[in-house]
C-alpha cells in the first residue's frame, strides 16, 4: 500500500539534499558575518566545526536512519505486536449469537456499542499505520534541511528534533 513513498521519498531527499549545498555556503557566509559584527573576537572555528559535523550528520543520515528502523522493527517483532494486534483485530468484532433475545433493549444496546468499538479499533489501526508512514517520510524528507540547521548554535534543536522524532515514529509501532 505504501510501496511507492519509497520512491517519492527518495527523490524528494534527493532535492533537498541539492538544496543543502545550495545554502550551506550562503548560510555559513551570514553566520560568520553576524558573528564578525557581534564580537571583536569571532569564533570562526565553531562555525566551521559545526559545518563539519553537518556534513558528517548529512552522509551518515541514511545508515542512522536505517539503524533506526532496524532497532524498532527488531524490537516491535520481539514483542510481536503487530502479529498480535492483527489476530486481535480478526476477533474483536462483537459476537451475537442469541437469536432469542432480539428485544432485549440492554443486550442490543451493548452489541451496538461492541461494533462501534470495534469499527473504531479496526479504522485506529490503519490510520495509525498510515501516519507513521507519512510522519516518517515527512523527516526523511526535510531531513537535509534540519540537519543544515546544526550549523547555527541557535537552531541546533531542530536536528536534535529530527532525530528524536524519527525515535518517537518508530516507537509508535
Amino acid at each position: 500500500m505504501f510501496d511507492y513513498l519509497s520512491g517519492v521519498g527518495a527523490e524528494l531527499h534527493g532535492q533537498m539534499t541539492q538544496v543543502y549545498w545550495i545554502l550551506l555556503v550562503p548560510f555559513v557566509v551570514f553566520l560568520t558575518a553576524l558573528e564578525v559584527i557581534k564580537d571583536e573576537n569571532p569564533n570562526l572555528r565553531d562555525i566551521f566545526r559545526r559545518v563539519i559535523i553537518s556534513v558528517l550528520l548529512l552522509y551518515t543520515f541514511d545508515w542512522t536512519l536505517d539503524a533506526i528502523a532496524t532497532i524498532g522493527d527488531a524490537v516491535t517483532e520481539r514483542i510481536n505486536g503487530l502479529e498480535k494486534l492483527s489476530e486481535v483485530l480478526a476477533n474483536l468484532g462483537p459476537n451475537y449469537s442469541g437469536h432469542d433475545s432480539w428485544f432485549s433493549l440492554r443486550e442490543t444496546v451493548i452489541y451496538i456499542f461492541s461494533l462501534a468499538a470495534y469499527l473504531v479499533a479496526y479504522l485506529g489501526f490503519f490510520v495509525a499505520t498510515a501516519l507513521t508512514h507519512f510522519v516518517w517520510t515527512i523527516l526523511y524528507v526535510c531531513s537535509p534541511l534540519m540537519i543544515l540547521m546544526f550549523v547555527s548554535p541557535n537552531t541546533t534543536y531542530v536536528t536534535a528534533s529530527l532525530y528524536r522524532g524519527l525515535i518517537q515514529v518508530v516507537i509508535w509501532k
